[in-house]
Order: structure tokens, then C-alpha cells, then sequence
């Protein structure tokens, strides 16, 4: 679904909200069984949520308020630009793994109970994503597959939103002279990396690195002359 604001009063938007679902086979023991390893892309995020904007602050000469004003004040309070943009998307997948008697198949485990979430800090500083721990996977019997499907649970989400604000000078009726603040992840929200999903390892359900795309709160200034 997806909503446009064309310019009106200094403003124009568009966002979009999907939902989706990609399946794929993974290329890992086909020829055994197709549907072994059929689940999510690893890529797939099932919700996605965007919005960009610009917004032309209503201010200053033959704006919205303060029209009138004089060239003197029109230079400190006019010709100001805002524009952001938002993306929320809900985590990609991920397989939990177990240590198999004979190393049989994609290393999945049995499961038989419920995984459950959060998002506790240990006393490393770590996020303990998965919070019931182990006692619900065994390892499958000699010469099985565990029972557990390909990328059945998901991690962490992501959001971030990026802004510039913009002030501009008209130097001469052809000239114009822009000085611009651009901030990358405005928030400074912290996106987090997979789990450890690996049941015997010491760090299981724990976070420890953030999302390979994420960055902390930058600021950088800019000056643009157009001609």
C-alpha cells in the first residue's frame, strides 16, 4: 500500500507499507529431499515500512507566516527545508544448530517446545535475545534430520531515520547559496545483529554486534552553490 502527498503548502511525502513472504530451497542435500530445506529467504523481511519527506518550513517572505517580514529578517527565519527518511522492517531469519551423531543434513536440531524473546542485557553487556534457553532442542537420532524447519524464527528488526535541514540564500535571481546539516540515524537507534543459534555454544541467545547496515548517530555539513 502506498500513499503520496504531492506538494501542498511546502510539504510532499510518499510511504509504503509491504507485507511480503519469499520462500526459496536452499541448494544444501536437494537431491535428498526438495523440501528439506524449503523456508523464508534469507533475506526475507516480512513487513516493510517507509517514509520520506520534505517539508519547506513556512516561514519568511511570502510564506505562510511572516510574509511581510524585510529582507534583514527574512535571511535569519526564511528559506529553511527539513526532509527525512524513515525505514521500519521486521528481522530477516536465521537456523538454530546442533552437533548431529554422524554431521547428518543441515545440522538443524529437534525441538519440541516453545522458543520465547527478549531483549535482557547479561553481565557482559550483551543482549539475551532468546530467553528460554536450550532445554527444548535434542539432537536428532543416528541417521536423522531434526525436525525443526529452515529459518523458522527471526531476529531483531530494524529502524532508522535519516534528516537534513537545509537553509538557503538566494544570492542573485540565477544564484543560490545552501548550507546543509545531514544527519544519518537521527535517533541514534541501536540496530542488533543475529543471535547465536548455535545450541551448544557458550554465547547461545546472545547479541553481541549490531545489524551490518546500521550506523551510530553522524552529523556532517555541507555548502552548496548553484548557478
Amino acid at each position: 500500500i502506498k500513499a503520496t502527498q504531492r506538494l501542498a503548502q511546502g510539504l510532499t511525502f510518499l510511504a509504503h507499507f509491504t507485507i511480503q513472504r519469499a520462500l526459496d530451497n536452499s541448494g544444501d542435500y536437494f537431491f535428498i529431499d526438495r523440501s528439506l530445506n524449503r523456508g523464508p529467504n534469507d533475506f526475507d523481511r516480512a513487513k516493510v515500512f517507509v517514509l520520506s519527506q520534505t517539508y519547506e518550513l513556512p516561514f519568511g517572505r511570502n510564506r505562510r507566516f511572516f510574509s511581510g517580514a524585510s529582507k534583514l529578517v527574512d535571511l535569519f527565519i526564511g528559506g529553511f527545508q527539513f526532509n527525512s527518511n524513515t525505514t521500519i522492517q521486521s528481522g530477516v531469519p536465521f537456523n538454530f544448530g546442533i552437533n548431529t551423531p554422524n554431521d547428518t543434513g543441515p545440522n538443524r536440531p529437534n525441538i519440541n517446545g516453545d522458543v520465547t524473546f527478549g531483549s535482557e542485557r547479561d553481565a557482559q553487556g550483551q543482549v539475551v535475545y532468546i530467553t528460554s534457553g536450550t532445554s527444548m532442542f535434542s539432537s536428532p537420532t543416528l541417521g536423522q534430520f531434526g525436525n525443526l524447519k529452515r529459518n523458522a524464527f527471526r531476529g531483531p528488526g530494524f529502524w532508522q531515520t535519516d534528516a537534513s535541514l537545509l537553509k538557503r540564500f538566494n544570492v542573485t535571481e540565477d544564484k543560490l547559496l545552501e548550507f546543509r546539516m545531514e544527519i544519518q540515524n537521527l535517533f541514534n537507534t541501536v540496530n542488533l545483529g543475529q543471535p547465536e543459534a548455535f545450541v551448544s555454544s557458550g554465547n547461545f541467545g546472545k547479541i553481541g554486534n549490531t545489524n551490518g547496515n546500521a550506523v551510530q548517530r553522524s552529523v556532517q555539513f555541507a555548502v552548496r552553490f548553484a548557478f
